[in-house]
């Protein structure tokens, strides 16, 4: 429910969560490919919906890997909290020759309890669904560039919404990396980002979700927010990338 503050209950479920509140971090963690993904999407989601309430989970390693039971694990522990979430974002996925069973049992699970559940299509330019984000209800978002659809973004009748993708600015960690063995210039991190991919157009539509939840004063029915935001008959759609979602950020996190 949302509160008489207006604030909403939004879970994002990423890679690397909150690494920044770490001591010490070791130049193997920093430079760990995803490493920080999950600081940058809460960042995102602040800066489209200023106010609203963020818990970032960890469920993968900072190289992107992990286990169905682990993310099904961590998904009923938010399901079942006495405070469940009314967004849930997964700015993950994977390609299976069928459903994963148990996780889509638990975004089913998720879904009858109101919650939204949101889902990064992936970036791998394919119409090949990738899941979670092709499970039936799931808000699968693809990413836009400055000329359309992103080259990378994954596409498809199973893609419902698309937003934002490409060089997009968010919180990151200070960090200066040395000039690497390859000759590459080192890169200097000054607390932001920019950062490319659906895993970052994800939380751009999380966060237009739940101002339409607080718009309503109460969270009624988290249907009404998918309604006005996703399925309205009115709203700018593209065949095989689903509606175009393209918020201004209300403040920067950086």
């Amino acid at each position: 429910v949302v509160s008489a503050t207006k604030r909403v209950r939004s879970y994002d479920f990423v890679t690397g969560a909150l690494l920044w509140e770490c001591a010490g971090l070791s130049r193997n963690v920093v430079s760990s490919p995803v490493a920080g993904h999950g600081m940058f999407i809460a960042g995102i989601v602040l800066q489209y919906a200023p106010g609203v309430s963020v818990k970032v989970v960890s469920g993968l390693s900072t190289y992107g890997d992990g286990s169905e039971t682990t993310i099904a694990a961590e998904l009923i522990a938010l399901i079942e909290d006495p405070l469940p979430p009314h967004i849930i974002n997964l700015s993950f996925g994977t390609y299976a020759p069928e459903e994963p069973g148990l996780l889509a049992n638990v975004v089913k699970r998720a879904q009858s309890k109101g919650i939204i559940v949101v889902a990064s299509a992936g970036n791998d330019g394919t119409a090949r669904p990738q899941f979670p984000a092709a499970f039936p209800g799931v808000i699968s978002v693809g990413a836009l560039g400055p000329n359309g659809p992103a080259p990378f973004s994954n596409w498809g009748e199973w893609v419902r919404a698309s937003a934002h993708g490409v060089d997009v600015a968010s919180s990151f960690w200070e960090f200066t990396e040395k000039e690497t063995d390859t000759g590459a210039a080192p890169a200097k991190f000054e607390g932001w980002a920019l950062w490319s991919g659906t895993s970052f157009s994800a939380p751009i539509v999380a966060a237009a979700l739940a101002l339409s939840l607080v718009r309503q004063g109460a969270s009624k029915s988290t249907r009404r927010a998918i309604a006005e935001v996703i399925d309205h008959p009115r709203l700018l759609r593209t065949p095989c990338h689903g509606v175009i979602i393209n918020p201004a950020p209300t403040v920067l996190s950086i």
